[in-house]
């Protein structure tokens, strides 16, 4: 018997998959409408079926399909999360959902070890050890495959403490306009200016403080660390 947060998993995938079948179907009857004017008509139809489909796939189904599995929602198991020890730090990384880069995932590693992954709209708690860290945050293709694009942070931490890191698709850079090297050198002065937000390649990593963060945390699900 599936439990209550099962069930919500299901329904949550079952009407983000009839979202991707409504959107298959209706790009079908536009295909539909323009094939008489189509030279070679059946040949093209087929061709610009399945490239449509293709297209709608990547464009509209992975995105919503990131968001599919992890665990259940923070809402729904905030009250039985345990206070931090008293000889740990706690360390939360969260990623709203969006659109914009939500095919992928994000890899969390700190001091070069992975620590967890965060997909589109989840988060990741880890309990560590108190003292100077490293965090890199690196982006995961949709197959696993690591792609190009991270960001660094420093960061220190204390014991019986809770510290929250938003991490995220960059807006401040265009780079298909300026390129990697224009970026990254606008992306360093910004990063120097302000050290509780850094920036890499079309990602980012920022310190908020827990009063910002809790509330956006209800409709995020909870990812399980790496052990």
């Amino acid at each position: 018997m599936l439990s209550d947060t099962e069930r919500q998993i299901a329904a949550r995938c079952e009407g983000q998959a009839a979202d991707v079948s409504t959107a298959l179907r209706k790009r079908e009857r536009l295909n539909e409408s323009f094939a008489p004017f189509c030279v070679g008509c059946r040949w093209g139809k087929t061709l610009m079926s399945r490239l449509n489909v293709a297209l709608c796939l990547l464009v509209i189904g992975l995105p919503l399909l990131s968001g599919c599995g992890g665990g259940p929602d923070y809402r729904d198991v905030k009250s039985t999360i345990s206070a931090v020890p008293s000889d740990k730090a706690r360390l939360v990384f969260f990623r709203l959902n969006s659109f914009g880069g939500g095919a992928a995932t994000l890899r969390v590693q700190i001091n070069d070890a992975t620590a967890g992954y965060v997909p589109n709209g989840s988060l990741l708690r880890i309990d560590r050890a108190p003292g100077d860290i490293h965090i890199a945050i690196k982006r995961t293709g949709v197959l696993g495959a690591l792609d190009s694009g991270q960001a660094e942070m420093n960061a220190r931490v204390e014991a019986g403490q809770e510290y929250y890191f938003q991490v995220g698709p960059s807006n401040s850079c265009d780079f298909s306009t300026f390129g990697y090297g224009g970026c990254g050198v606008m992306l360093a002065v910004t990063n120097s200016m302000d050290e509780t937000t850094q920036c890499g390649a079309g990602w980012c990593i920022a310190s908020r403080p827990k009063e910002d963060a809790i509330p956006k945390l209800d409709n995020l699900t909870v990812e399980t660390p790496e052990p």
